[in-house]
């Protein structure tokens, strides 16, 4: 009999990223840009984080950080969408959902 490989779902890798102690600091900027991002305007949008989030900070981590908050249910759609304007990431143009936090996180 074959054996089925089983692959990890992105919610259990953001899991393990979260985890890390060598992306702590990473993730703490990037909670931190969301949550000020969320003081300010009172909806999370990546346009706008995005710029607030130091380069030094890995772009998984970012996408990590993005998952865990949502698997959590902290991070939730308000039902509104934006135009993505990532050129770096390649996204843009593709639709992104706006959020808000249920939670403090930063």
């Amino acid at each position: 009999m074959m054996q089925q490989l089983e692959f990890p779902t992105a919610s259990e890798i953001a899991a393990l990223m979260i985890g890390d102690p060598r992306h702590a600091e990473e993730f703490q900027a990037v909670f931190a840009a969301i949550q000020a991002d969320f003081d300010e305007h009172g909806t999370v949008d990546v346009n706008r984080v995005r710029p607030r989030i130091p380069s030094w900070v890995y772009s998984r981590v970012t996408s990590a950080a993005y998952s865990a908050l949502r698997n959590k249910d902290i991070l939730v759609h308000t039902g509104e969408w934006v135009e993505n304007t990532d050129k770096e990431g390649r996204n843009v143009g593709k639709p992104q959902k706006v959020y808000r936090l249920t939670e403090r996180i930063a």
